[in-house]
């Protein structure tokens, strides 16, 4: 009887394990989202849907970060009811991460009055495995007011039409290098003076130097990829110019003639409208370290 009953509570136990879907956890590399893609939420990402609520995040096709694309994820809270809307990214392990950082693009304007209550935006973390339970706040990651608002007041709908209505907002996640298990979120809480939030560009990276001299690589991603000929490139190395950059075609040949400008001291913005459509590399050369990636130009 007492085998039995061991055979039976060891079955239990069994069906209770294999019977959850824990959400794919990805290896820590360079992770960035431009929302460029016809499925949305992309894949391994979550929008939550809590009652009353009417409304989520949501996808733009015709807005993107600094104007650089037509894409991204925004949040009409002029519309919202309920407190909390969340937008969930997928996991990650931190395993060998030194110095896990996210940067994200957002474009806000307050309805009425930047300097109170406006909406509030925040990340989250779980390390709960099963990647919806157990959620606390990341330090320091609380954008509110004047340290949310990246546009002047608007009474209407808000629609970004310049790209210094953007601003990129940069949150340090070291507190969790080490865990074999991170989930993060997005949340934003309907204020008073609410509006419509975009957000745009999520970049995970390690921004420690010594995750690029261990790795012998660069960490840099390239948005929107696919691209009508205006990019952005985001990476951990400060104050590149011009010539830390190199463009070559599928023969190998080197493209030589386009635009450079800088949008802070880790982003820049390469100017390939006059190229033909197709696929590139490009290439970041820091030192004798350098790496390639693939590039396509609708």
């Amino acid at each position: 009887m007492k085998k039995n009953y061991f055979l039976l509570s060891l079955l239990t136990i069994c069906l209770t394990v294999f019977s959850q879907n824990p959400i794919q956890t990805t290896l820590w590399d360079y992770q960035s989202e431009g929302f460029e893609g016809a499925t949305f939420p992309p894949a391994d990402w979550e929008v939550v849907h809590f009652a009353p609520a009417t409304t989520d995040f949501e996808h733009s096709t015709t807005v993107g970060g600094f104007q650089a694309s037509s894409s991204c994820a925004f949040f009409n809270s002029i519309a919202a009811t309920g407190n909390v809307h969340v937008f969930r990214t997928p996991s990650f392990d931190l395993t060998t991460a030194i110095e896990p950082t996210v940067t994200f693009d957002i474009a806000y304007a307050s309805d009425f009055d930047a300097s109170n209550n406006t909406d509030r935006f925040r990340m989250y973390r779980t390390l709960n495995t099963n990647g919806t339970s157990g959620w606390q706040t990341v330090p320091n990651s609380t954008f509110i007011n004047e340290t949310l608002t990246t546009a002047p007041n608007q009474t209407t709908y808000f629609t970004p039409d310049e790209a210094s209505d953007w601003e990129t907002f940069t949150v340090d996640l070291s507190l969790y290098a080490g865990q074999s298990y991170v989930r993060f979120a997005f949340e934003v809480n309907p204020g008073a003076n609410r509006n419509v939030l975009y957000l745009d560009n999520v970049n995970f990276f390690d921004a420690s130097p010594l995750a690029v001299k261990n790795e012998n690589i660069i960490n840099f991603s390239v948005y929107p990829n696919p691209s009508e000929g205006l990019i952005r490139v985001n990476t951990i190395l400060e104050n590149l110019d011009k010539d830390n950059f190199e463009v070559r075609n599928i023969l190998g040949q080197r493209i030589n003639d386009f635009g450079f400008s800088n949008f802070s001291n880790t982003s820049y913005q390469l100017d390939l409208n006059d190229i033909k459509s197709g696929m590139y590399f490009i290439t970041v050369t820091e030192g004798e370290i350098s790496t390639t990636k693939k590039l396509y130009i609708k």
